[in-house]
């Protein structure tokens, strides 16, 4: 949630008067740190996700769902208990705007090898776990972008009536400032949003009309003359800043190895965020009604509208400096890169003298520009503590205009001395319903970064379509309605586009309308012959030119298939999955000669629909699937590429995974033992351990002086080690006598040979015995050593051709006799 200073706020009366102070030290504080890293290269890749979270409480008995507000003492608990006490806890967790809602992130950052993709959805499940078993009694952690019931009566636990008095933060008619985090921030946001607009936020949103709707659809407000002006016929009024950062998103950071590469990919996935914005829709109900848009984007846009009614155009400039034409929360305005200089056709309002000021400071114009445009924005909060600063190592005041500028994509300079390096932020995202689900939006968008640098890919089009996208995306199933703009020739001819540049040739060139076209997200996402080739075909090369291992494909795929049908199928499948979990197998037979694909929809653990392909259509297994797979095999689409998924998906990934599974041999290491230490003629249990071997086909047997054991045997089963490879315990009860040899017999497809180790049983008396003779035997070594040792010491220091005679006699003298 940006920028989260502690301390006394100032009133907006206060604020206002030291804006131009921190417009002008934040502007040193960005160029102390450009100064500082802008050579900075090397940096590793890093990246991590930032999960928001809903805590709702359910009655089951009134059939009544409410939100919860006690996120900061389930936030205080958490870091207590993790980064607190453990700066390595696998988690780290943060305060959102509603007093209902925290943020969860990875406690690392993620690196850069394949297997990464791996754990995202596993550290997900740690946090929802981690969070969800400090919650009361009925009480869940969702991850739900809009709360269906905000705003309505009583959607609050405990419940608060909104008091819409000046003195308050939100003066809302339908939601309490009891909803909005204690934290002064968000208090002092939402007032001070509302103090420098001059009035209210005003939301109006588009109802969905059905034959129950009212036309037109007029909500009145008698006792609220402001927002009797502010509604809109057959639309959702809203009035208040929580309607909109009330609600839950998805976001992803990655870290660039340097400045020119964190520009770069600004840009490149500045066009990809309408097209992921509609594929991730989640988000059509607000206040109690069903809208007629599926996403929250314009919502939390104009919930934070704080521009006048001077900047908006409605009156003429007196007391304002520009008319500004888009709210704080939007679209970037800008290109940073030189490869994008020629697509920025939209007029950029810019504070000229801070312009002029980065361009003497170094800067190119494209970078001096943005950040120009990001300060023509007053601060929203700023806390009497913070005021004066020490420019070269605090970035507060830069920090209170850029973390108020919350755009589609952020541009994130280090943090004054810090080993972090430039980063950008991709925030167009609504979150999912599942873990899973979310994991797979997060692993595509780091995916297509990675292909974007590995094959110098450009998406760029001209940034006024990529508006038009934005606004388009927010409309009712727009990721299967609607057209959207989009590059047809995504691949550069040659160079690093990150390293040479665009060339001030091409930098200059206006773009060409034959450079982009009308396509449905189908034909993005999955590609259309002759027309364009598909994200998702693009990344299925990248991961075969790369090593990745067997169980870090799987997931990516089963990822990648999410998203794939999110981008074409029809709407019943799209609920389905939503609450679903898609299971696809491949059998095969004689390698490739017969080859069967099993795709299965499992809901609650137990599989709802399967298309076999022997079968070559949907099978409904429960009840409650049998109307979904009568609509898939009512849809020829849907059909036709399960039946392709043969040879599309298995046929032509055998070799990769034969080459790692069926042909895949790991010896076993075996080791047997007794569990006790106990004398002959007590009961023991013998066990051989077998471990470390692939594939998990084994034969573990007990033999006893040469005749195979039956009777007692018991195996622990197959346990997997998590590194594909297995092992096994067998166990054999035994009451040994001495002499007995006891041997396990292993038998596994890697050896030629089976394994036999045996192990013998001796009493307490022959191992003392044994022992004893040991112990006599390695002092006899240790004596003849020493005599030998002694032996060639006087050889060696005696003159040559003497002998040394020793006699008893009285006198004992030396005598020295040639020989």
């Amino acid at each position: 949630m940006g920028l989260l200073s502690q301390g006394s706020p100032l009133s907006w009366e206060e604020t206002q008067r030291h804006a131009d102070h921190v417009r002008r030290h934040g502007i040193l504080q960005f160029l102390h740190i450009y100064h500082a890293v802008k050579d900075r290269h090397k940096d590793v890749l890093k990246w991590g996700d930032e999960v928001e979270y809903m805590l709702v409480s359910f009655d089951h008995e009134k059939k009544k769902a409410q939100l919860v507000l006690s996120g900061e003492e389930l936030l205080e608990t958490l870091q207590e208990k993790g980064e607190r006490t453990n700066p390595n806890h696998p988690t780290l967790w943060r305060p959102e705007y509603g007093s209902y809602m925290i943020e969860g992130t990875p406690g690392q950052p993620y690196g850069g090898t394949m297997s990464e993709f791996n754990t995202v959805e596993d550290n997900m499940r740690k946090r929802r776990k981690e969070a969800t078993s400090l919650l009361g009694e009925n009480q869940a952690l969702c991850t739900i972008t809009s709360f269906p019931r905000l705003g309505c009566p009583g959607f609050t636990l405990p419940e608060f009536k909104p008091n819409p008095v000046e003195g308050g933060a939100s003066k809302s008619l339908f939601f309490p400032d009891e909803a909005i985090n204690k934290h002064p921030r968000f208090s002092t946001l939402t007032r001070n949003i509302r103090h420098r607009r001059g009035e209210k936020v005003v939301i109006n949103v588009p109802i969905f009309k059905d034959k129950n709707t009212p036309a037109p659809f007029i909500e009145t407000f008698p006792e609220d003359e402001e927002a009797t002006k502010a509604s809109k016929p057959d639309h959702i009024y809203m009035d208040a800043m929580g309607f909109g950062m009330g609600n839950c998103c998805l976001q992803v950071t990655f870290q660039a190895c340097s400045i020119s590469e964190a520009r770069y990919l600004y840009d490149q996935l500045a066009t990809i965020c309408p097209i992921v914005m509609a594929l991730s829709a989640a988000s059509p109900f607000y206040r109690g009604y069903v809208s007629d848009i599926d996403c929250r984007w314009g919502v939390i846009s104009a919930s934070v509208d704080d521009r006048t009614r001077e900047e908006r155009g409605l009156e003429p400039l007196k007391n304002n400096h520009y008319r500004i034409s888009k709210s704080r929360y939007d679209s970037i305005d800008s290109y940073l890169s030189e490869c994008g200089e020629k697509y920025n056709d939209i007029d950029l309002t810019k504070d000229k003298e801070i312009y002029e000021q980065l361009l003497q400071e170094g800067l190119d114009h494209l970078l001096a520009q943005h950040v120009a445009h990001l300060f023509i924005r007053d601060p929203l909060t700023l806390f009497e503590e913070k005021i004066h600063l020490d420019d070269a190592n605090e970035s507060d005041h830069f920090e209170n205009i850029q973390s108020t500028n919350w755009q589609t994509m952020r541009f994130k300079p280090p943090p004054p001395n810090s080993d972090i390096g430039w980063r950008v932020e991709f925030r167009p995202m609504e979150v999912q319903l599942t873990d899973f689900e979310n994991s797979a939006y997060v692993v595509f968008v780091v995916l297509l970064t990675r292909v974007i640098l590995s094959y110098k890919l450009d998406f760029l089009i001209p940034l006024s379509k990529v508006d038009e996208n934005m606004k388009v995306a927010q409309k009712r199933d727009a990721v299967l309605q609607e057209l959207f703009y989009f590059r047809k020739d995504i691949c550069k001819a040659g160079g690093n586009a990150v390293v040479d540049g665009c060339g001030k040739a091409a930098g200059r060139a206006e773009p060409a309308a034959e450079e982009y076209a009308l396509m449905t997200i189908d034909t993005i996402i999955n590609g259309k012959e002759g027309v364009f080739p598909g994200l998702i075909p693009v990344l299925n090369s990248y991961l075969e030119s790369m090593e990745v291992d067997v169980d870090t494909r799987c997931s990516i795929l089963n990822y990648l298939k999410l998203i794939k049908k999110r981008a074409s199928a029809p709407r019943t499948l799209y609920m389905s999955l939503s609450s679903s979990k898609g299971k696809s197998e491949c059998h095969f037979s004689n390698g490739t000669q017969q080859v069967r694909f099993l795709d299965r929809y499992i809901y609650n653990r137990e599989e709802q629909v399967q298309f076999d392909s022997l079968v070559g259509e949907y099978r409904a297994r429960t009840e409650m699937g049998r109307p979904v797979a009568q609509r898939w095999n009512r849809w020829p689409q849907a059909l036709q590429r399960a039946r392709a998924a043969v040879h599309a998906f298995c046929a032509s990934n055998y070799e990769f995974f034969a080459s790692r599974t069926v042909q895949r041999r790991v010896q076993p290491t075996v080791t047997v033992y007794p569990v006790k230490s106990r004398p002959l003629w007590h009961h023991n249990l013998l066990v051989c351990s077998v471990n470390g071997f692939y594939p998990g086909h084994i034969e573990v047997r007990w033999f006893r002086n040469g005749q195979e054991e039956e009777a007692g045997v018991v195996s622990t089963g197959l346990i997997p080690n998590g590194d594909w490879t297995f092992q096994i315990m067998v166990m054999l009860e035994i009451v040994p006598q001495g002499g007995e040899v006891y041997a396990c017999h292993v038998e596994h497809p890697s050896r030629m040979s089976p394994v036999t180790v045996e192990w013998r049983a001796q009493d307490k008396s022959s191992q003392e015995k044994m022992l004893s003779g040991i112990g006599a035997c390695v002092l006899g070594l240790l004596f003849l050593g020493m005599g030998l040792l002694f032996y060639i010491r006087r050889e060696r220091f005696d003159l040559p051709g003497t002998v040394v005679v020793m006699t008893s006699e009285a006198t004992d003298k030396m005598r020295k006799t040639e020989i």
